[in-house]
């Protein structure tokens, strides 16, 4: 990663009908993993550097959005 900030995501998979997918991007100077998530109509959930409030974000979204 010299010098790149930020990766395109790579699709990981589907959670609680959200396509979910990972980049690599500097945190700090330091290269870090991220998860994103987009609803079923392709809103913009959001990311999390932590794959635990992964879900938690989801619902969030799920919550502000219907």
């Amino acid at each position: 990663m010299t010098g790149a900030v930020q990766q395109l995501p790579v699709e990981a998979g589907v959670l609680k009908g959200y396509t979910v997918a990972l980049t690599i991007e500097r945190f700090y100077g330091r290269p870090s993993l991220w998860w994103h998530a987009w609803a079923p109509n392709g809103s913009y959930a959001g990311q999390t550097n932590n794959a635990r409030w992964l879900a938690l974000l989801i619902t969030q979204h799920r919550q502000t959005t219907t």
